[in-house]
């Protein structure tokens, strides 16, 4: 660092070698640059440098070294002080343009003090605005609240002229509904709490009592008019509830509100209004139906009535009633079961149509158009009214009929068969009511099922009572052939039918059988117990001596029972199953019949000899065995053996009428002959190694060869 004299502005000039920097110094700051002190630290500076180490490391003078630098550092020096005073006149420029800013600055202060105070001023002036703000708001709002209150208040208290003459003199529609909820309103405000204290209300109560008197008296009067007109014919109730009650729904909740005795006084008039009006559509409804009902069964029409007792006054000729279904027969009825939601009937179109219904199509329509009008009767009730309790008091008259007259209907019935239709009918019925939440109808149901199945408890009675009867009868008619009595196919088309029903009707709602399921159930095995018991004594007084026609009888009439049974799709394991065992066993019965016809002496022997023919040898076998015997026997089993298949063939076809039922007879007959044979043949090989009649034995395949020939054939 060194420092150098100016002459001419009495400065001094320091530049610092290290730096590069030149500093301008005052002759009084001398003493302040020039500091010896800390030579010591340059001097270790300068070795550590970058430059001294190079030179030092070359061998160079460092002091030569210094005076060039020194040289060089004067040449630097001179230039920049001509550089300096070059610039001398824009320094001066610019100090004094910094000075202009100073001014500039100092009056920009002084006029921001002033907008200080101004705005300090302006401040309290705000403050002052703000808190006259806020009382006027509080003011206003006050004035707001007062004057809602008071609009409120006057506008619930007032009666406007327009709505006294509404309510006096206009025509009950749905525009006076609207003035009724207007005076509703202004009434419900007179009376609370508001309202009390207020001196208007001692003068607009009078008003509102004489609006009230007259819109009750106007509401009753319009209620009992329309009323009324559901009286007249053809009047569609249903619609009036729509279009008259239940659009005017309100008009019956102020009279309720503000005058009990009068709503009850409509309530009831409308109750014994509408129940008089159901009662006189449903009795000449059923009465006219009453006309189409066509008689299925008479009480003639019994499984043990006798065919005598059907006979002319006039003449001992057979007379046949000709009906369009079967007394004993389900039929095409059942699908009633399918169509529970069909339309009703309409009589005047049956009329012309010239239809007859069995008793549980009437009944059926009948119901379903009880449901149909209840359930839309009590909808409205709980709707209008409010009141479900009033329903018995509506259908009372109507259904106390309806179980008088049903019932009168069902007793004089001898139609099992549409018992239990009804029965299932009104069941189903029941489901669809109580799956639309309406249980109004319940206590009819219970009563007319009762009834029905008191009936039909009869009427089995009846049929089994009858069954007895012809059994123990001391004239029974004997049999003029083998083939199925009358009362066998009365009793299969009768089982068949409860027995459907019961198997997937009557079912109670966890699937289990019913209690009434389970009694027709019993009574048909008791009554099937009767017609065995029947057809046995039948069969023996007929051929008291002959078992043969006794077992192809039973065979015959058991096959009925079980060819209906697989046609009608019965399925009761537990009712047919005696109904097998004892075909089975009168099938085995007759065929050993049959086989002992044309080889009584082959099967007498293959029973009596096989036991003994048990020893290891040939000798000792045939010492149970006469030769002469079984030499005979072979003879004439090859001399009659095809004709007594094809005897047994015919009798086969002679004595059971069911193809089919005789083929599966002739097949187990065959059967039995060819397993006898195959015994007898095992007999001789026991016997003989070579028999001396073997030319005389026939083969086993030459009998089914012969036996294929008539399976052909079928």
């Amino acid at each position: 660092r060194r420092v150098h004299g100016d002459d001419c502005t009495g400065t001094l000039i320091m530049f610092d070698e290290q730096d590069h920097e030149f500093e301008l110094k005052s002759e009084n700051d001398v003493s302040d640059v020039i500091d010896l002190s800390e030579i010591g630290a340059d001097l270790k500076r300068f070795q550590e440098n970058q430059l001294v180490k190079s030179a030092l490391s070359q061998g160079m003078d460092l002091r030569q070294y210094a005076r060039e630098i020194e040289v060089s550092l004067r040449d630097v020096e001179q230039e920049s002080i001509q550089d300096y005073v070059r610039e001398a006149d824009n320094l001066a420029k610019l100090h004094h343009q910094i000075k202009t800013c100073d001014d500039i600055l100092q009056r920009m202060e002084g006029m921001l003090g002033s907008f200080q105070t101004d705005l300090g001023s302006i401040s309290s002036e705000i403050k002052n605005l703000q808190s006259e703000s806020l009382s006027m708001n509080v003011k206003l709002r006050n004035r707001r609240m007062v004057e809602e209150q008071l609009s409120d208040f006057i506008e619930h208290i007032q009666v406007s002229e327009p709505l006294v003459v509404a309510i006096t003199n206009d025509e009950v529609n749905s525009a006076y509904l609207e003035c009724v909820v207007t005076l509703n309103a202004r009434i419900q405000y007179a009376e609370s709490d508001t309202a009390m204290s207020a001196r208007a209300k001692a003068d607009i109560d009078p008003v509102l009592e004489n609006l009230k008197a007259r819109a009750i008296a106007r509401i009753r009067d319009y209620f009992l008019a329309k009323i009324a007109l559901l009286r007249k014919p053809k009047t569609n109730i249903e619609v009036m509830h729509q279009t008259v009650f239940v659009k005017h729904k309100y008009l019956f909740t102020f009279l309720r509100d503000h005058a009990k005795l009068v709503a009850t006084e409509v309530q009831n008039n409308y109750v014994d209004t509408v129940s008089k009006v159901y009662f006189a559509l449903f009795r000449s409804y059923f009465a006219s139906l009453l006309k189409l009902v066509e008689d299925i069964a008479t009480k003639d029409d019994l499984v043990g009535a006798s065919e005598d007792s059907s006979k002319s006054l006039f003449t001992t000729k057979h007379v046949t009633r000709a009906r369009n279904h079967s007394a004993f027969l389900l039929g095409e009825r059942a699908h009633i079961l399918e169509n529970i939601t069909a339309p009703f009937i309409v009589p005047h179109v049956a009329v012309q149509a010239k239809q007859k219904f069995p008793l549980e199509v009437i009944i059926r329509s009948v119901i379903h158009l009880l449901m149909d009008t209840t359930a839309s009767e009590y909808r409205f009730l709980v709707e209008f009214f409010g009141d479900r309790d009033i329903y018995s008091a509506v259908f009372y008259r109507t259904i106390s009929h309806f179980v008088e007259s049903m019932s009168a209907c069902i007793s004089t019935s001898f139609d099992c068969i549409g018992m239990m239709l009804i029965a299932e009918v009104t069941r189903r019925q029941q489901v669809i009511m109580s799956e639309r939440r309406i249980s109004c109808l319940d206590p009819f149901f219970d009563k007319l099922s009762a009834s029905v199945w008191n009936r039909f408890r009869k009427v089995l009675d009846l049929n089994l009572n009858s069954v007895r009867s012809f059994a123990e009868g001391s004239s029974i008619p004997k049999l003029r052939d083998s083939n199925p009595h009358y009362i066998t196919r009365r009793f299969a088309d009768f089982s068949s039918s409860l027995l459907l029903l019961c198997q997937g009707e009557t079912r109670s709602q966890n699937g289990e059988s019913s209690l009434e399921a389970d009694s027709v159930a019993t009574a048909m095995v008791a009554l099937r117990s009767e017609v065995e018991n029947l057809l046995g004594q039948l069969s023996h007084r007929t051929w008291p001596s002959d078992k043969r026609m006794v077992t192809i009888f039973m065979i015959n009439n058991i096959d009925l029972v079980q060819s209906v049974y697989a046609e009608q799709g019965v399925k009761n394991d537990e009712f047919t199953a005696p109904l097998d065992s004892a075909k089975t066993s009168h099938v085995a019965a007759f065929v050993e019949d049959q086989l002992h016809s044309g080889f009584a002496a082959l099967i007498s022997f293959v029973k009596n000899i096989e036991p003994l023919v048990t020893g290891s040898t040939y000798e000792e076998n045939r010492q149970n065995v006469k030769e002469d015997k079984l030499a005979t026997l072979v003879k004439d089993f090859e001399r009659t053996w095809a004709s007594g298949i094809d005897q047994i063939n015919t009798n086969v076809m002679k004595y059971f009428p069911n193809f089919k039922n005789g083929v599966d007879i002739l097949r187990q007959v065959l059967a039995q002959l060819v397993l006898y044979y195959t015994r007898f043949l095992e007999i001789i090989k026991r016997c003989y190694k070579t028999p001396p009649f073997a030319k005389h034995m026939v083969e086993v395949d030459t009998i089914m060869a012969e036996i294929k020939k008539y399976s052909r054939s079928f």
